[in-house]
């Protein structure tokens, strides 16, 4: 596209280098607020990969794999996440790219590992609403498992610790047909 092009030029003349990175990862970000998930994940990608000393390096790889996960793109989240996850410019990160993690663990039916890092989640970041969809899958998890009373104080501690949620809207449902049982 043409005005993009026009545009990043007139960025990168800009010649600061996380500046020339905030201002692409907004392009990228209008992307994504069109629906464009596709060119929004390759517009990071690119940024990244220009740009990987940047301070906004981790918040622009998290946005990537968000736009990933917006396409259901799991399998290509678990083969590049990893890499990133060891990386000290990520770290303050790391909660979200470790949920992104459990969720595509979680859809491409991983179950045992996906477990294993919702609970590391849970434990490490036990006050981050990241964590709202992992209290909720691991109660549904226990409730398939007939184990009700698990179930209900993940359900309760998620409609206490997060209640803006979906997720708490979600387990506020669950939580009324289990105490007509």
């Amino acid at each position: 596209d043409l005005a993009e092009k026009i545009l990043n030029k007139t960025i990168d003349a800009l010649g600061d280098k996380d500046k020339i990175v905030e201002l692409r990862l907004k392009i990228a970000e209008y992307y994504g607020k069109c629906g464009d998930n596709i060119t929004a994940a390759k517009r990071c990608k690119q940024i990244a990969g220009d740009f990987p000393d940047s301070i906004l390096y981790g918040k622009v790889i998290s946005y990537y794999f968000a736009y990933l996960a917006r396409q259901l793109k799991a399998k290509e989240i678990l083969t590049e996440i990893d890499s990133v996850l060891e990386s000290p410019s990520c770290q303050g990160y790391l909660s979200q790219l470790m949920y992104l993690k459990w969720w595509a663990l979680r859809k491409t039916n991983q179950q045992i590992l996906a477990e294993k890092i919702g609970e590391q989640l849970i434990e490490d970041y036990g006050g981050n609403p990241n964590i709202a969809p992992i209290l909720l899958a691991h109660a549904t998890d226990a409730l398939s498992n007939q184990q009700y009373e698990k179930c209900r104080q993940l359900l309760v501690r998620l409609t206490k610790d997060f209640p803006e949620t979906n997720s708490a809207r979600q387990a506020q449902k669950i939580l009324v047909r289990l105490g007509r049982k």
